[in-house]
């Protein structure tokens, strides 16, 4: 299919991002910081990073029109489907030039837009309110959940859901991805490139993995079924959607150990990371990676309103000793061929920087 340089996975050194490892990029950055990295090929500094939020906030509005179509579509429609609708619509009213000159403009309004299409139509077609856009959350994660739920988030649900958008923001040549790039290819605009990957991301084999594994964790009522049910089912040869994965074999998803970290802390002892967590040294014990054990209880914990918990939560912490304590907050690169974590700040693929927007003190990759 081609080369990227903007991700590369399962080449021996995990999930990269422009050479950041992504372990690194989930437990030190916000999703705007690795949005803008996916968008213009560097970690932005303090400055860049406060005027890309300001964009994406004012581009969270809904038109009329946009409004008008989604109080049309009825609940019970997949989430997906709703956003592929909203992206094909904002083509016809807000079209992209055909030169492609405002291309970053573009994709700044869908990473403004779509958090608000799908809380303004779960909150119209569920309680029948029409949301405000307005709001003191100056992420994408904070006001996703703001305006999901109608209250302030708790900081730490924020957080995961931080964790989640940047872990599954690129994988490089995945479905959606191909999708886009085929329909890109005929020099189409990116309404009609976004609305095509989303379909392809919509699916069961694809992006819609996780969401099938959630439907099997929570089928089960205690760890005791759970694993007698899923050895029955692997007995059977039964297909489970969400375990294994081509790419990474038996080394497992990297993105599958971070986001556990936080399926654990946002569970106050719930039985669906008990019996996530069963499952998933059920699939071991047949040789069997898990990819998506723990996204959907994250999101069941994190998103869904009918999961009663208690908001008692511990940020999960890296076990890695860090031996940059004391100076400014760092974005930590590891570069793709080594491993380890690169010191040329000259590169501006490889460039991080402290929460002032000053270049940091070289790390020396030769201790890292």
């Amino acid at each position: 299919a081609g080369e990227s340089a903007i991700c590369t996975c399962g080449t021996g050194n995990g999930l990269n991002y422009y050479g950041y490892a992504i372990e690194d990029l989930a437990e030190h950055c916000e999703f705007e910081e690795v949005a803008f990295l996916l968008q213009y090929a560097k970690l932005p500094n303090a400055i860049e990073l406060s005027e890309y939020k300001s964009k994406i906030i004012a581009a969270r509005a809904l038109s009329p029109e946009l409004k008008a179509m989604l109080k049309l579509i009825p609940k019970g429609v997949h989430p997906m489907n709703v956003c592929q609708s909203a992206v094909a619509l904002l083509g016809t009213l807000e079209a992209e030039k055909e030169d492609f000159s405002d291309q970053d403009e573009k994709i700044i309004r869908l990473l403004g837009v779509l958090p608000s299409v799908i809380c303004f139509w779960h909150n119209y077609i569920t309680n029948g309110v029409e949301i405000e856009f307005a709001s003191q959350q100056d992420t994408i994660a904070g006001y996703f959940l703001e305006k999901l739920h109608q209250k302030t988030p708790p900081a730490e649900f924020i957080k995961a859901m931080h964790c989640s958008l940047i872990l599954y923001a690129e994988h490089e040549f995945n479905a959606s991805t191909f999708t886009a790039r085929i329909c890109s290819s005929t020099k189409s605009d990116i309404f009609s490139a976004v609305a095509g990957a989303i379909g392809a991301l919509r699916g069961p084999l694809h992006g819609g993995a996780n969401e099938a594994a959630f439907g099997l964790i929570s089928s089960f009522d205690n760890v005791e079924e759970a694993i007698a049910g899923v050895n029955d089912k692997l007995a059977n040869k039964e297909l489970l959607m969400g375990f294994g994965h081509r790419v990474y074999g038996l080394g497992g998803d990297p993105r599958n150990a971070v986001i556990k970290k936080w399926s654990k802390a946002l569970s106050n002892d719930h039985k669906l990371f008990a019996i996530s967590e069963a499952i998933e040294n059920v699939m071991k014990e047949w040789g069997i990676d898990t990819s998506d054990t723990h996204l959907g209880v994250t999101y069941a914990l994190d998103v869904n309103p009918t999961v009663d918990i208690e908001v008692k939560v511990e940020q999960p912490t890296s076990k890695k000793k860090k031996k940059d304590e004391g100076n400014p907050t760092l974005y930590a690169a590891r570069c793709v061929e080594t491993g380890k974590l690169v010191s040329d700040l000259t590169n501006p693929r490889r460039k991080y920087w402290d929460r002032e927007g000053n270049a940091s003190a070289a790390i020396n990759s030769e201790n890292a």
